[in-house]
């Protein structure tokens, strides 16, 4: 699953996870980036099979992090 990751424009690698990130979106303000994660892989780690799940990446510093839906 290596071949499936982010990268910039610039080609600084953004990811580095067995996941298959979907739906990109940008934030409004244009410094995050939403995304999805189906069950074909996992940002915390090894391949696990769980519900989708939603994430964020803040652009200025690459941190990641689980979107929380209330």
């Amino acid at each position: 699953m290596t071949d499936y990751e982010l990268y910039s424009l610039d080609l600084i690698k953004l990811t580095n996870n067995t996941a298959v990130e979907n739906n990109l979106k940008w934030s409004f303000d244009g410094y995050s980036l939403f995304f999805t994660v189906s069950a074909k892989g996992s940002i915390e780690g090894d391949y696990q099979d769980f519900q989708g799940r939603i994430y964020s990446m803040n652009l200025t510093n690459q941190r990641i992090q689980l979107e929380v839906l209330k």
